[in-house]
């Protein structure tokens, strides 16, 4: 293939994600909390898919470095940025999503944690709203575990919990990645530590399980700590996409993602050779 029909052929793939808001590699959302150290989260607009800032208490705060995953095999999760570190009482901020929870539809997601003192909580959340009867998922530690916890907390207040088996304290850094299959009812997989780049963990390897739990539009990313005052929790790495490689992605798909905003960048600048199908 002559090398300008390759071109028009990458340009017009990049294109055709760029126009459906995603990423060549499913990639909906991500926050590395690439800002300043020391400033607060609310009123940043940075990260990739989002469109409006972050939203919240001044509690919620940018520290250095930012964080890591290496699995079991010592395969490296592609990290940038610093971090998000939640260290006061009822600390919260949120962000908007849009398209994401309609029925039938599969939602992954992924995010690094780690709590270190407190007894409470430090959690992300997906949310269907901010109002005060809201359908609600938190994942981290969530009421006073000492291990990590998936729990489902309905407009009624009716809670459906998910404790992770393993031997994994909430004292440790982790990668949490999952999966939220939207319908009628939900379900929801969660895979703590998962080796990298090896395809599609099985359901029957998850962590943590709930099965037809009340439905959750997910249309607000939340991240909030608990009742404790000494609590402190980091978060880093949110992706969000609609596939498990886009939650964890290999090194050479990212390496795609910056060649696509240039070859954009570049079709807009140059008119487009002709390119034949034969």
């Amino acid at each position: 293939m002559p090398a300008f029909r390759c071109v028009a052929l990458v340009v017009a793939v990049c294109a055709a994600f760029s126009a459906k808001g995603i990423q060549a590699n499913g990639l909906l959302y991500y926050e590395p909390f690439n800002y300043t150290p020391g400033s607060s989260l609310n009123g940043q607009n940075g990260g990739q898919g989002f469109t409006r800032a972050w939203s919240g208490d001044n509690y919620n705060t940018i520290a250095s470095p930012g964080m890591t995953y290496t699995d079991a095999d010592s395969k490296p999760l592609t990290t940038s940025g610093n971090r998000m570190v939640e260290n006061q009482y009822y600390a919260f901020t949120d962000r908007s999503l849009t398209g994401l929870g309609d029925s039938g539809t599969s939602t992954w997601f992924s995010f690094i944690i780690q709590s270190y003192v407190g007894f409470d909580m430090g959690t992300v959340q997906f949310r269907d709203s901010l109002g005060a009867a809201e359908n609600i998922y938190y994942m981290g530690r969530v009421n006073g575990s000492t291990k990590y916890r998936l729990v489902m907390r309905d407009v009624n207040a009716a809670q459906y919990v998910a404790d992770n088996s393993n031997s994994v304290s909430v004292t440790q850094q982790v990668l949490f990645t999952g999966r939220i299959d939207s319908g009628t009812t939900d379900n929801v997989h969660i895979w703590i530590d998962p080796a990298l780049y090896d395809g599609t963990p099985s359901d029957a390897s998850a962590n943590l399980v709930l099965t037809n739990v009340p439905h959750v539009p997910l249309n607000w990313l939340v991240l909030q700590n608990g009742n404790d005052t000494s609590g402190t929790t980091s978060i880093d790495e949110i992706r969000i996409g609609i596939n498990y490689n886009s939650v964890v992605p290999e090194p050479a798909m990212l390496g795609l993602l910056p060649a696509c905003a240039i070859l954009l960048r570049r079709r807009r600048r140059l008119a487009p050779p002709t390119v034949s199908c034969r």
